[in-house]
């Protein structure tokens, strides 16, 4: 054990040897790594002062060159416009005279153009005025070659209307006499059974008329509409007969009479107006209802359906077994209420 100490502790005296050597070149370091940063520190501070004043210096030199070039750049500048003005008034100099010598030349070429059109013109009017000549007797030939042509045409398109005009004139005259015929046959048939019959003839058509007068007024397109009275007679006070209303039909606003016969003319028209007049007086029950009026026949003379729709009546025909009101759709019946006819007119169509 004795030897193998020693040798331990003389390795632990070297080892504390090396350490303190360590140590100290530590502490060696440190005081020459504080010196150069000393002295790198004053270097730094010398050479920003140098930096400093070459960079104040530079600024100034700087400033001179920039004072300078502005005095050379704004001298430059006025060199360079008084040469602008001076090229720009020998330019428009020049192009004065340019344009002064086109436009010599333009006026030139202008009155030559104007010569050549001028030529020109007269040549093509003197073609055109050829051309139009040659062209009208053209025409003239083909307008007389036509109007022969249509002449020839129009002299037997003449003759077939003319023998068409005579044909229809002969069918109509035949046409005529037959329902001249049917018409004395049919009148002396009615004439014979009102002989015969008397009254009950005209209650036979008003019989056959009011069943179908109420659904005719509503297929027109009335607003509901029903039969109140038939024959109405008024009287005066001696017991004379005033007025005789056939078919007399109602509802909450109106009243429509309705006059029925065989054969209406425009007499029967007209004397039926008179008591449609009269109609709300003689009867002061329909004082205040709009009174409408409308003829009803089997048979209609010559213009009596135009006659009675002009003066606002209705028109009933008997089609089979249905009776029509044969009025158009645009019909507006005329209010014969004296009493109100100063009033707007207000329409049936509800």
């Amino acid at each position: 054990m004795g030897p193998v100490m020693e040798e331990w502790r003389a390795f632990v005296r070297d080892l504390e040897r090396v350490l303190d050597r360590i140590a100290r070149q530590q502490e060696q370091l440190a005081r020459q790594h504080a010196e150069w940063e000393r002295a790198f520190q004053q270097r730094w501070e010398a050479w920003e002062e140098r930096f400093q004043r070459q960079r104040e210096e530079w600024e100034e030199r700087l400033q001179r060159q920039r004072e300078e070039w502005e005095k050379q750049r704004e001298q430059d500048r006025k060199e360079w416009e008084e040469r602008l003005r001076r090229q720009r008034e020998a330019w428009e100099k020049e192009l004065q005279e340019e344009q002064k010598q086109w436009e010599a030349r333009l006026e030139r070429q202008r009155e030559e153009w104007e010569k050549r059109l001028e030529q020109q013109r007269q040549e093509w009017e003197k073609r055109l005025e050829q051309q139009r000549q040659e062209w009208e007797k053209r025409l003239e030939q083909q307008r007389q070659e036509w109007e022969k042509r249509l002449e020839k045409q129009r002299e037997e398109w003449e003759k077939q209307r003319e023998q068409a005009r005579k044909e229809w004139e002969e069918r109509q005259r035949r046409e005529e006499e037959e329902h001249q015929r049917k018409m004395r046959r049919i009148e002396e048939r009615i004439r014979k059974m009102e002989e015969r019959y008397g009254l009950q003839w005209g209650r036979l058509i008003e019989a056959l008329m009011q069943g179908g007068i109420e659904q005719a007024f509503t297929r027109w397109g009335i607003a509901p509409i029903r039969f109140a009275e038939e024959r109405r007679k008024v009287f005066d006070e001696q017991r004379r007969v005033l007025a005789e209303y056939d078919i007399i039909l109602t509802n909450e606003t109106m009243a429509v009479v309705v006059e029925v016969k065989a054969k209406m003319e425009v007499a029967d028209v007209k004397r039926f107006i008179g008591k449609l007049w009269a109609f709300p007086k003689l009867i002061p029950f329909y004082r205040t209802y709009r009174v409408y009026g409308a003829v009803a026949a089997l048979e209609y003379g010559t213009g009596v359906e135009a006659f009675a729709q002009k003066r606002g009546l209705f028109v009933l025909k008997l089609h089979g077994d249905i009776v029509q009101v044969v009025n158009p759709p645009d019909f507006r019946p005329r209010n014969y209420n004296a009493l109100i006819e100063n009033q707007t007119s207000q329409e049936v169509h509800e």
